[in-house]
């Protein structure tokens, strides 16, 4: 869907290139034969517009051979357990870049594709998380906002780990084998193999798969950007828990968060309709609410399925929040992200996420 406001311009290469850091970034690269990332000195959400984003039918293909996917897995790994000699090794064979990320007296562990690409995904990691939640962007080049939304989550609200889609989800020209269906890139077509919130075989769906692992209580929010409802009540925000079965005592964290953004002052929240859940069934008729992530394979990953590409989950963990939102609930993200703290829209949502998900051990 078309945003408001982009995370910064497509470069004269093809690729994403963030927006409005000039003198920002402050890097202390590590001496010759340090064993640990380079440090730098800027907002995490400033460091993440800076990354490369391939654009829309760049990529002939988005292969993935064993070898990559074991550095990769082995550099995850290794941030986890602050194993900086494993890090910078892998890091170096994958072409990413890994950096200590300095905010104040806060700091996170950051790995982005560096190959010029923009391909592959972003991986934040909070060695200090307050609250064991882990946000999820897999259209962020396309849905803006979103990224904004999963960095402030960690760097605001103490999550454990943001994950962020490198290339746009039309970047790709094949298709991945999964079930599903979508006309976001022009036509009605399967998922793109660069679509990560549908392809098994991207790093970003590895990442997921380890984070995951290595926090077994973490809530994962899956965040994502929708058209404008102009079918009726104008609904503004949809949550599921991936899973078709009904909540009706608003157990599951994503029921829960329903309720909490729908008690947001926000005037694209008021009125009945305007936030909606496909697991409760008062919302059943309310006529937008389609978007309930069945597909999503990060989804069906927590909720146990036994294969990710081909089977919706029956049951769930409780571990899985599919947010739907449309472009008023995200501009306040891309545009007044700087200022979250005073923004009572964006402090009350990172609040509103925060209080469904456990607290960090």
């Amino acid at each position: 869907m078309a945003m408001p406001r982009t995370l910064g311009a497509f470069g004269p290469a093809g690729h994403w290139v963030g927006a409005g850091l000039l003198l920002l970034l402050v890097a202390h690269p590590p001496c010759a034969g340090a064993q640990e990332p380079e440090s730098v000195d800027l907002p995490l959400v400033d460091w993440i517009e800076s990354q490369d984003r391939a654009r829309p039918d760049t990529l002939n293909s988005f292969p993935l051979d064993a070898a990559r996917r074991e550095a990769f897995r082995q550099m995850i790994d290794g941030i986890v357990s602050l194993d900086w000699k494993s890090v910078l090794t892998q890091a170096n064979l994958l072409r990413y870049r890994v950096v200590t990320i300095r905010h104040g007296e806060t700091r996170f562990h950051a790995a982005a594709d560096a190959s010029g690409s923009g391909r592959d995904p972003i991986v934040i990691i909070n060695p200090d998380a307050e609250t064991d939640l882990i946000a999820s962007a897999p259209h962020a080049p396309n849905e803006t906002g979103t990224a904004q939304q999963a960095a402030l989550l960690v760097s605001e609200r103490g999550a454990r780990a943001a994950i962020i889609a490198g290339a746009h989800r039309c970047a790709a020209r094949n298709y991945v084998a999964c079930d599903g269906r979508t006309a976001v890139c022009g036509k009605s077509e399967r998922y793109r193999t660069s679509d990560v919130a549908h392809n098994p075989d991207s790093l970003f769906h590895i990442a997921h798969v380890l984070l995951t692992a290595a926090w077994p209580k973490a809530v994962v929010l899956s965040l994502h950007g929708m058209k404008t409802d102009r079918e009726g009540v104008r609904t503004a925000a949809i949550l599921s828990s991936g899973i078709r079965r009904p909540d009706p005592a608003r157990s599951m964290p994503a029921t829960k968060l329903r309720v909490a953004i729908a008690a947001l002052k926000l005037a694209a929240l008021r009125g009945p309709g305007a936030v909606v859940s496909c697991e409760l069934p008062e919302d059943a008729g309310f006529g937008f609410r389609k978007l309930c992530g069945y597909t999503n394979i990060q989804g069906r990953l927590v909720n146990g399925s036994a294969n990710v590409c081909t089977k919706g989950a029956t049951s769930g963990t409780g571990r899985f929040i599919h947010l739907e939102q449309d472009a008023d609930l995200l501009r306040p993200f891309s545009r007044k992200w700087k200022s979250a703290d005073q923004d009572p829209f964006i402090s009350g949502f990172l609040d509103a996420v925060v209080s469904v998900a456990p607290t960090a051990n």
